[in-house]
């Protein structure tokens, strides 16, 4: 996929990860000339009912989440879809945060307690009040796995 241009505008530079629904990217944004970070949900491609409504939950949730505004919320830029042979896979382009996971952070031994208390700290604030989040949606459920915080 290395090179391929998505939504006319996004084109993949790295492949920055893969997990079980598909592939993050950095993607340089050939309109405004700014990298950025595009998740491919390649798990969504193809059809039947249980594909089409995990991809209608999918492009849902990634709305919900880009009305959202937190400093450890990415921003989400975009959404669309690639053509990937055949068929269509969701793609959702936010802004590129660089720096170290917590994966290698990890692999280098203990992390110091402040800084796990502080990430927690972080990660327990991520959504707005349950009050807040239903007047701003209408809905009571909230995003799963769309947002990460900035922490990690």
């Amino acid at each position: 996929m290395r090179d391929q241009l998505l939504g006319g505008r996004y084109r993949l530079v790295r492949q920055l990860g893969e997990g079980g629904t598909g592939q993050a990217w950095e993607a340089q944004d050939t309109t405004l000339g700014r990298p950025v970070a595009v998740k491919v949900i390649s798990l969504l491609v193809g059809g039947g009912s249980r594909g089409n409504e995990a991809r209608a939950r999918f492009l849902r949730e990634a709305r919900i989440t880009a009305q959202l505004q937190h400093p450890n919320i990415v921003t989400i830029h975009d959404l669309g879809e690639a053509d990937i042979g055949d068929d269509k896979a969701p793609f959702l382009v936010m802004e590129l945060i660089r720096g170290e996971g917590l994966d290698a952070l990890l692999r280098r031994g203990t992390v110091p307690l402040p800084d796990t208390a502080r990430w927690g700290a972080q990660i327990s604030t991520r959504w707005p009040p349950r009050t807040t989040w239903e007047s701003c949606t209408g809905t009571s459920s909230r995003p799963t796995s769309s947002s990460l915080p900035r922490a990690w």
